[in-house]
């Protein structure tokens, strides 16, 4: 992907989450991720309400879920066996059930349509940790487009993730770091956790949802909710 400013001022930003957005595998994400800490740790319950925690990313969730189990926070070599085992299951479960690490509908022609026109710089976003992200990027043939990445590796809280994406979107298109209230930021996303994030940043929100997640994003005040890109592209036209 050639990095070059696309025309017109403001440029568009779209920044976009991974799980449940880019692929459907929120659900899978949430059993590996609770099965590693049991393995490695133990006395992990089931997937649980991602909304009980301050931080739904993955370093967040750990250190919130340690330290109110374990009464302290992880040290690294527990958090590396962690991010280890996870990726193992991560690897396992794409094996398993190739269909969940497959792009959902409509994707690569929403970003082909943009990218080939120029006219809007995408980036990621994600509350997942680097490695297992870039994993379900290969599987699902999408680390193809280079598009930059920021992770829970660089930080815990999901508005400073979505921040350090908008910062390395900028480098990547070497757009310039001024008039940042023109910007047109818009985060896609699929739990309410992106919505309340975009909302505190002050970014536009687009929801990929269905069923019971269409409806909360809806009463959790989302004004733009789709099944998938296809229908965005519907919706909003070919770029």
């Amino acid at each position: 992907m050639t990095e070059s400013q696309p025309p017109g001022n403001p440029p568009i930003i779209f920044l976009l989450d991974i799980d449940g957005t880019l692929m459907p595998t929120s659900d899978i994400d949430d059993r590996c991720f609770w099965r590693a800490i049991d393995d490695v740790l133990g006395g992990a319950p089931e997937p649980v309400d991602l909304r009980g925690f301050r931080h739904v990313t993955d370093s967040g969730i750990l250190q919130e879920w340690s330290q109110q189990e374990r009464g302290s926070p992880l040290n690294a070599i527990e958090t590396d066996a962690v991010r280890e085992r996870f990726f193992e299951l991560t690897r396992q479960a794409a094996d398993r059930f190739p269909w969940l690490f497959h792009p959902t509908p409509g994707l690569r022609s929403w970003i082909q349509d943009y990218l080939n026109n120029g006219i809007a710089c995408i980036g990621l976003a994600t509350g997942g940790w680097r490695h297992t992200a870039c994993f379900k990027l290969g599987r699902a043939g999408l680390d193809g487009y280079q598009l930059p990445l920021a992770s829970s590796d660089e930080a815990v809280s999901r508005t400073q993730i979505m921040q350090i994406a908008l910062e390395r979107t900028l480098a990547h298109y070497q757009l310039p770091d001024t008039g940042r209230k023109q910007l047109r930021i818009t985060y896609i996303g699929d739990g309410i956790w992106d919505l309340e994030a975009s909302r505190e940043l002050g970014w536009d929100f687009i929801g990929i949802a269905a069923n019971k997640q269409e409806l909360k994003l809806k009463e959790a005040g989302a004004r733009l909710v789709v099944g998938d890109f296809n229908q965005l592209r519907n919706r909003h036209g070919r770029a």
